[in-house]
């Protein structure tokens, strides 16, 4: 009867482990999706910025 409780036990662990680590996954794809909006929008950003100063640099040459 204690091996079965054991048992009983052990699968109980297990189970909880892979609900917790299954949770674990689901964060971190949501943080990754999150994380990869995040970095388009700042790439849309640096490219804006680095059509502004590449204009600014444009009319600095013709105001010379």
């Amino acid at each position: 009867y204690e091996m079965f409780k054991a048992r009983e036990r052990e699968i109980h662990a297990n189970a909880e482990r892979r609900r917790r680590f299954a949770e674990a996954i689901r964060i971190r794809r949501a943080n990754a999706k999150a994380g990869r909006a995040e970095r388009a929008e700042r790439e849309v950003e640096t490219a804006a910025a680095r059509e502004a100063r590449s204009m600014r640099w444009n009319m600095q040459l013709i105001a010379r």
